[in-house]
């Protein structure tokens, strides 16, 4: 669960001035879709026109982009970003394929395949023992090789190896604890882990799409990334859903419902609800950035 605002820097014109920032805040989910709960717009329409995120749910597990955009305008914008609450993960969402996980590469080239490792609240795990191997699946038919192939994630989580193909065809692999070491700092801390399964969360129709990819991971958690374009998706319209109570043909004849009606699938029931459910992420997002620019983009 995160907290996020965007605001302009410069408020020295009025809100209604052409030149004047109209922040407006879109979180990209893993799969490149923004969901309707993750766009913000005007807090308040005609009076305060900057743009704020309040007990935001990441539904999937992975990277995030937090896209700060404005409808006109351009200027110096500021972003408050805070993650509110993490979500336990599923013991098998622990390692976080980050980049380079699904590449196809030249024999004896090599690639750097990195990845998140998470503790079992879902926070960032520094000092882990890691281990990489092939985990072969229906179809493999290469070799690989690692270098190396015992690993310790950095004070960020992250892990990190040099892959070379050896041999042509797929090769499927992955890494592993070696050490069971977070069971003991879980007790130290107090943290209490349930043995249930995560909870679900509501998932909502995307409303816009932006592909992209992570090209690097820098000093100073600074990401490298791949972005393609910006692109808003139509509504989608879905026929109300009627119950039938009594003689339904007789109902049906006569073009009448003696139910209550309500959304399809895909629809939010209320405005914490919805019909379709997905995983809690643990993903928690990228950190606050200093004020930057921001320009103008094209009306959608």
């Amino acid at each position: 669960m995160i907290d996020a605002a965007l605001e302009r820097v410069d408020t020295s014109k009025p809100r209604g001035h052409p030149d004047s920032l109209d922040p407006e805040i879109e979180i990209v989910e893993p799969d490149g879709f923004v969901p309707q709960n993750l766009v913000a717009l005007d807090n308040q329409p005609g009076v305060d026109l900057n743009a704020s995120l309040h007990g935001a749910v990441l539904p999937l597990t992975g990277t995030y982009v937090l896209r700060a955009a404005t409808s006109r305008g351009f200027g110096d914008y500021r972003l408050h970003f805070a993650v509110t609450a993490m979500a336990a993960p599923a013991a098998d969402e622990r390692i976080i394929p980050f980049m380079d996980a699904f590449a196809t590469v030249p024999v004896n080239e090599a690639t750097t395949p990195t990845a998140i490792v998470l503790d079992p609240r879902g926070w960032q795990l520094s000092g882990a023992q890691m281990t990489l191997a092939t985990t072969p699946q229906v179809g493999d038919s290469g070799q690989i090789q690692f270098s190396p192939a015992a690993l310790t994630s950095s004070p960020d989580g992250s892990i990190q190896t040099t892959a070379t193909a050896r041999t042509t065809g797929k090769v499927t692999f992955a890494p592993a604890f070696v050490d069971t070491f977070t069971s003991s700092v879980m007790r130290m801390t107090g943290v209490a882990v349930s043995a249930q399964s995560p909870q679900h969360v509501p998932r909502y129709q995307s409303v816009a799409r932006q592909p992209f990819a992570v090209t690097g991971l820098y000093e100073g958690d600074w990401v490298g990334l791949s972005i393609g374009a910006f692109e808003r998706l139509p509504a989608e319209r879905h026929a109300p859903r009627r119950e039938v109570h009594g003689n339904r043909r007789a109902s049906q004849s006569a073009g009448l419902s003696t139910g209550h009606s309500r959304p399809g699938p895909g629809v939010p029931a209320t405005g914490t609800q919805a019909a379709d459910h997905g995983p809690r992420t643990t993903d928690h997002g990228p950190r606050p950035r200093p004020a930057r620019r921001l320009d103008r983009r094209p009306a959608a």
